[in-house]
């Protein structure tokens, strides 16, 4: 998970010093996205926990799990994955690349195959659902 986060602000901070602006915002908005399920689960799983009757607390997390996977796949795995190979070939359309550029690009891919991992185990869990 650190690396995730590190991976993150160094392309972050590239894409601004260098004027990839658009590159670092799709970014932390395409990787933002995916949490809100992902929490809105794991809140309705404490709440299970609680020994509340009234509501199938459980089932609504198993739910949104489901909705977070999916909304992962889409924004981290497909949407994602266009912006890499857009910033390793469409750029390339528009101006010369340094070492900045190739940086930024090799940090955007290693971060897409730990999203990968991740979702390797996303669908791990959601085999046991």
């Amino acid at each position: 998970m650190l690396l995730h986060h590190c991976l993150t602000v160094v392309i972050t901070c590239i894409s601004y010093l260098f004027g990839w602006n658009r590159v670092g915002v799709v970014v932390m908005v395409l990787l933002d996205l995916a949490d809100v399920p992902l929490h809105l689960a794991k809140l309705c799983k404490y709440m299970d926990d609680k020994g509340n009757q009234w509501v199938r607390w459980q089932f609504l997390a198993d739910r949104l799990f489901e909705i977070f996977a999916l909304v992962f796949f889409f924004t981290r795995l497909v949407m994602y994955g266009y912006v890499c190979w857009s910033a390793h070939i469409e750029a390339t359309r528009y101006f010369p690349k340094g070492l900045p550029e190739w940086t930024c690009v090799v940090l955007l891919y290693s971060l897409y195959f730990l999203q990968v991992y991740w979702f390797h185990l996303i669908l791990k869990v959601a085999m046991r659902l």
